[in-house]
């Protein structure tokens, strides 16, 4: 009731999602990411309360996504490779600054988790099925978000527990592996 358009959890949608759908998200070497500047560009009138101001920048997004439909499956496909650490991680890690992290720590954040994935991938396998499905449902929701609104860190974020969690089983199940011992020569048989 205090704002004049609906708002269900932030005002800030708006905003996102034209700092995702712009020009410089759509075309060159920033495909994919997120430019602020984009967000800040439209002149919001003065008497805007923030759901307004939110609701114009939502819809600009959106024209601008419908005017480019045919760039939105490039678009999706630099969002995924972006929000999973494997494409153009310079530029994600070059803005850790501007959010007060330092980028000698962003760069230890992106090899700490690709270092986590294979025993994240081996961990998995064993997990039951049934706890595996619901563990892989979190990635799942924060790559449609991320591909849908904006390759953002912060949508990973709850997806890198299911990484932490399957690696610590996977890492757990190696340590608990019945040591192999190398076979006597008595024990090899000649062929």
């Amino acid at each position: 009731s205090r704002f004049e358009e609906r708002v269900l959890i932030s005002a800030n949608d708006g905003f996102t999602l034209l700092g995702a759908n712009c020009p410089t998200t759509y075309f060159g070497d920033r495909i994919g990411s997120y430019d602020i500047a984009c967000a800040l560009a439209p002149t919001i009138p003065p008497e805007f309360d923030s759901s307004q101001a939110s609701k114009l920048r939502s819809d600009l997004a959106i024209d601008y996504a419908r005017d480019h439909v045919g760039r939105l499956p490039l678009v999706a496909g630099a969002r995924l490779a972006r929000l999973w650490l494997v494409f153009d991680v310079g530029h994600e890690v070059a803005g850790g600054p501007g959010e007060g992290r330092p980028e000698a720590a962003m760069w230890f954040g992106v090899a700490q988790c690709w270092l986590l994935v294979p025993f994240a991938v081996y961990g998995l396998t064993r997990i039951a099925r049934r706890d595996r499905w619901f563990l892989l449902a979190v990635p799942a929701i924060s790559t449609i978000a991320g591909v849908l609104i904006a390759a953002y860190w912060r949508i990973r974020v709850p997806a890198d527990l299911t990484l932490l969690i399957a690696a610590a089983v996977g890492l757990d199940a190696l340590a608990r592996r019945p040591e192999r011992t190398v076979p006597q020569a008595s024990e090899i048989v000649a062929v």
